[in-house]
């Protein structure tokens, strides 16, 4: 298994990681894949939702926010935040604001220093 860590700067940078992210897993490479997130990400920049992660058997993800926000638009239903349909996901230091989570099943395991939930204003 080897370790694979890519940069996002903007909201097109980071569903373009996480698009590549899923081919190349789901195409058989086992890694522990890592997003490093470089500055505040907008997603009300993107004209459709941002990827969701699919990863393949065996791989991971681990998105650093570095103490970055990412946000959406005051929780527009369009900007739902991160989404996570297959494999092991881990967010560390990354803020989500303004993001809109409805329907569907899901689990959430929070640690206090790996994702903290901002209130909308």
């Amino acid at each position: 298994m080897s370790d694979l860590t890519q940069t996002a700067s903007t909201a097109a940078q980071l569903d373009a990681e996480i698009r590549s992210v899923d081919s190349v897993s789901q195409g058989g490479t086992i890694a522990a894949y890592t997003i490093d997130i470089a500055q505040d990400i907008s997603l009300y920049t993107l004209t459709d939702d941002l990827a969701g992660v699919v990863l393949g058997t065996g791989s991971s993800l681990t998105i650093i926010g570095n103490g970055h926000t990412m946000s959406g638009l005051h929780g527009y239903p369009e900007d739902r935040g991160l989404f996570a349909y297959r494999g092991v996901l881990t967010v560390e230091g990354l803020t989500i604001a303004d993001a809109d989570a409805v329907g569907g099943w899901g689990a959430v395991a929070v640690s206090t220093k790996a994702v903290r939930a901002a209130e909308p204003a």
